[in-house]
């Protein structure tokens, strides 16, 4: 069943207990009170689970949410004594021997077997009939239920179709009008932030439970840019409640810069904010995003930046690299070239964009980040990330658009442009 808490892994193995979770983060000292029952269990065992913590009887993501970023001892201490979370065993890894290949019946039955009796760990009841784990999940308000064939083995890190997520959903008939349509979507709203870091930068495309999440925010940002006192304008309660979810839900910089910064951001907690940002590779990509290339974009384009993105990067530990803002000025000097080469430039920037994010509909103020070859003074050929205007290009291009070639405007229009 889902518990609605954060997957983890129990390693028992003499006297040691560790407690990892996605990305191998070490949750360990973040909850003593697991691992302490945890080292009462005998050894060596390797149980597959998730933290969970309890509020009112029935699972809390917010609680957890309140425990699970803490690393210092004495708040991470008062925590457990205020709100001490639980490890729920929904499998075993190894007891003895490798119990990976076994199938997931004798697995099951393996854990049943284990003496895991504490307060703080618990094996969740199983069944054969879905619906029977569908009722008595419900009943007991949690988040769905895990289905598992009985003969699969384990295997570690890969999705298969050997288990599938059946979630609880809330589902009726309505019509939605005004402040009705607006409350479905908060609620939609909540739920992508609590997915997500708490941000609702998603792309314009992002739906969540069929609802078009992505779309609604859409919306609600180009009302925001309405003057208050227009027709159209956000009323100011709304963009209250969405502030409340997200203070940066409608950043005045593009939504992209603001969905990569969450990613960076998760990164960064997930690695309890021992990051060595100079250092991360140009290749790294984390949730999909570009993010090595992202925060290099960023630490070379620093002067570029509003003052309150930079505040958002020091947050996390990013910073300006004087060398990379010179080298970037340097490469964009290099950019003011002919005018075909400037086409080219924009074009391939649209190209990125488009086919990350769907359309070509590209913010004024937009900035995409474009890898260019520089020529050293010695000849030598390296790779630099400049940030390309790209939404002053096509406002500039669609004003001289009578001087453009049809194989110019056949190429804006292979990448969706409409004027073209």
């Amino acid at each position: 069943m889902k518990w609605d808490g954060a997957r983890a892994v129990a390693y028992r193995d003499g006297d040691s207990v560790r407690l990892t979770g996605r990305h191998d983060t070490d949750y360990t000292a973040r909850f003593p009170e697991v691992a302490e029952a945890l080292a009462k269990v005998a050894s060596p065992l390797v149980l597959d689970g998730e933290i969970v913590v309890m509020r009112d009887g029935v699972p809390s993501f917010t609680a957890l949410q309140t425990r699970i970023h803490r690393t210092r001892p004495a708040s991470v201490r008062a925590a457990a004594t205020s709100t001490p979370a639980l490890f729920v065993a929904f499998d075993v890894l190894h007891d003895a021997r490798p119990l990976l290949a076994e199938p997931y019946r004798r697995r099951r039955t393996i854990l049943e077997n284990l003496d895991l009796d504490h307060p703080r760990l618990r094996v969740p009841p199983a069944w054969t009939s879905v619906p029977d784990a569908y009722g008595w999940t419900k009943e007991y308000r949690l988040e769905g239920v895990i289905a598992k064939r009985s003969d699969s083995p384990y295997r570690p890190g890969a999705r298969s179709r050997d288990w599938v997520k059946i979630k609880h959903l809330k589902t009726a008939d309505v019509v939605i009008g005004g402040d009705a349509r607006f409350e479905a979507g908060l609620a939609w709203a909540r739920v992508w932030a609590k997915e997500h870091g708490g941000s609702l930068a998603c792309p314009a495309r992002a739906s969540i439970g069929s609802y078009p999440i992505g779309t609604w925010l859409s919306e609600l940002r180009a009302a925001a840019q309405v003057p208050v006192d227009q027709p159209g304008a956000l009323a100011s309660e709304r963009r209250a409640a969405l502030e409340e979810i997200d203070p940066w839900w409608c950043p005045a910089w593009p939504i992209t810069w603001q969905r990569a910064y969450a990613t960076a951001r998760q990164w960064w907690l997930e690695s309890d904010g021992r990051v060595d940002w100079a250092q991360l590779p140009a290749d790294v990509v984390f949730e999909g995003e570009q993010l090595g290339r992202w925060v290099r974009a960023q630490r070379a384009d620093w002067p570029g930046l509003e003052a309150s993105q930079r505040d958002l990067l020091a947050a996390i530990g990013i910073e300006e690299d004087q060398e990379l803002v010179a080298a970037k000025a340097a490469a964009e000097a290099k950019l003011k070239a002919p005018r075909a080469d400037r086409f080219q430039q924009g074009l391939a920037a649209l190209a990125a964009f488009v086919e990350r994010e769907g359309h070509a509909k590209v913010p004024r103020p937009h900035k995409e980040p474009l890898e260019i070859v520089v020529t050293g003074p010695g000849g030598e050929e390296s790779v630099e990330v400049v940030s390309v205007g790209l939404g002053a290009f096509l406002n500039n291009t669609k004003a001289r658009r009578a001087k453009l070639s049809p194989g110019q405007l056949a190429q804006l229009a292979e990448h969706g442009v409409e004027w073209a």
